[in-house]
């Protein structure tokens, strides 16, 4: 096979290896989202928005690592509070509430200090108390949208409610190649 072949062809399946990292982070997102709930249930833990990241990605995340995954084999492919590439705001990066990178040991950084990497999935955590109908917040809708414009990076709103038997107590937006869904995940 010439060179130019398998160029090609290593390009066509680390594309295919990036678009089946997005079904597998969805996979592996709800799944953990769903027992993150559950089991905050009647529990009576409460903390701020850091305290709820930090136990959904220690507790919920990591657990779920291995060495054999095609996408989440190593821990330090979760950032929590980490910087971000973006495009759209004037700061070259932002700091975001939960990453997931492609590679282990990665952050947005070159040796040069500039945000020149992506990840796979951002996620951005609020933490309401409320009886009304959850809703996803503007910014990070603005935010989320544009980073998820790629095919290869996938974002998610999560709307945590720790209110007193709320009505509905988790809203999850999901954002990818351009386009939302504003209820990937209610409970």
């Amino acid at each position: 096979m010439n060179s130019r072949r398998r160029v090609n062809s290593d390009v066509r399946r680390l594309t295919y290896m990036k678009r089946n990292h997005v079904s597998q982070i969805d996979s592996l997102i709800r799944r953990a989202l769903k027992d993150f709930v559950n089991d905050l249930g009647d529990c009576k833990w409460f903390g701020k928005e850091h305290d709820y990241v930090n136990r959904f990605a220690h507790g919920y995340l990591v657990p779920r690592c291995s060495p054999r995954s095609s996408f989440l084999r190593h821990p330090t492919q979760i950032g929590i509070e980490v910087a971000v590439r973006q495009n759209l705001f004037t700061a070259p990066a932002a700091r975001k509430d939960l990453v997931l990178w492609p590679q282990p040991w990665m952050s947005c950084w070159n040796r040069h200090r500039r945000p020149v990497h992506w990840p796979t999935a951002v996620m951005e955590w609020k933490i309401v108390l409320t009886k009304r109908p959850l809703r996803i917040n503007t910014h990070d809708q603005k935010w989320l949208g544009d980073f998820a414009q790629s095919p290869y990076r996938v974002g998610f709103s999560v709307t945590l409610n720790r209110s007193e038997s709320p009505t509905e107590r988790i809203l999850v937006s999901r954002f990818h190649r351009g386009r939302v869904i504003d209820e990937w995940l209610r409970l």
